[in-house]
């Protein structure tokens, strides 16, 4: 991720264009293909299935993350002491780079790979609710020490 930023600010006078760089560093569709054609085989699906899961966790954790960064900095760039019309270019890059994640995880992963993509979201729900209730405990440990 940090790649990324750094290509794109090192590339001033181009466009932001920081998802075709994450979408071809980290995601290969092929490996993904080869790997949804084993998991039928007998002998290696299952570890066709495992590698699956783990590759497509892997990338729904790197495109939400990108998406995540992308929304803060939209929020931030008001903030920022640089002249409008500038503000104005980086939010139009920013959120065209953004919806073109956006698609890929809603329209690609989420239509190619349904039940992976809803246990990953789960995963991602319950570790969110875990983290939450160990955070509230630890502060009310703290608290009442």
């Amino acid at each position: 991720m940090v790649e990324s930023s750094n290509w794109d600010l090192d590339n001033d006078s181009y466009p932001m264009n920081s998802w075709d760089f994450i979408s071809t560093y980290f995601i290969n569709d092929y490996y993904l293909r080869v790997l949804y054609y084993l998991k039928g085989l007998p002998i290696i699906g299952s570890f066709a299935r495992s590698g699956l899961f783990k590759q497509l966790l892997f990338v729904y954790d790197v495109v939400s993350t990108y998406l995540l960064a992308h929304e803060k900095v939209e929020a931030m760039v008001s903030s920022f002491p640089i002249p409008e019309e500038i503000m104005i270019i980086i939010q139009k890059e920013s959120e065209e780079n953004r919806n073109m994640a956006e698609d890929y995880l809603n329209n690609y992963l989420s239509v190619s790979f349904p039940e992976i993509t809803k246990s990953i979201q789960n995963i991602k729900a319950a570790h969110s609710i875990l983290t939450r209730q160990k955070r509230k405990l630890s502060y009310t440990s703290r608290a009442t020490s």
